[in-house]
């Protein structure tokens, strides 16, 4: 399997495996004990065969050691969102044993959660990519698409898994985010590329 770095000691990958019914690769994910062994390697996205789960660059733990794995998934969920690939966030407990919830963001085109960080009152903040010019917008900084290939996408989630604002950040050209921390204040810092001339420098 692919492995990706995930922080406090949080692996997480995918995979193809018949295990997994009727689906393609699905995302697992593992903490070590202090022997470095995996007490438990849960089944993160059991979709009755919901098409190809998978894994984006990073998940995050939070203060209560509750764990936030973000992704990408082809699976539409309850949103009546496209098939194309959408973003996928999944909530687990400090021992992994429930998933407390989770959200599928997207739209009509491709759509990639790249990175993830927890607040201290459990609120996280992700960044990625989105070529959907319909991918969900709440209480946005930038409430339409930049007309390029892609926009960087920037998405709160509240501590129960609603959404407190997603935003595009793009312009004309191919920008995506590959990156995000927060301040003491909860301001998000996002850093990545972009082929955008008409966005402000400094």
């Amino acid at each position: 399997p692919r492995k990706v770095r995930v922080h406090n000691r949080m692996n997480a990958c995918s995979l193809s495996s018949a295990a997994f019914i009727q689906g393609g690769r699905k995302v697992f994910a593992a903490y070590d004990n202090v022997e470095g062994n995996p007490p438990w390697v849960p089944d993160i996205t059991q979709r009755a065969g919901e098409g190809n789960d998978r894994t984006g660059s990073t998940g995050h733990r939070d203060t209560a050691g509750n764990a936030y794995i973000v992704g990408s998934t082809d699976a539409t969920g309850d949103g009546g969102l496209s098939d194309n690939t959408n973003v996928l966030v999944t909530k687990l407990s400090p021992q992994g044993k429930e998933r407390l919830y989770e959200v599928i963001v997207g739209g009509n085109g491709d759509d990639t959660g790249f990175d993830i960080k927890a607040a201290p009152d459990g609120s996280v903040f992700l960044t990625g990519s989105t070529s959907s010019p319909d991918f969900l917008v709440v209480n946005a900084a930038q409430p339409t698409f930049g007309q390029g290939f892609q926009d960087c996408f920037v998405t709160k989630i509240g501590p129960e898994g609603s959404v407190a604002y997603s935003t595009f950040l793009g312009g004309s050209g191919d920008d995506a985010c590959y990156g995000i921390d927060l301040d003491t204040n909860g301001n998000a810092y996002v850093t990545g590329s972009t082929s955008s001339s008409e966005l402000s420098t400094i």
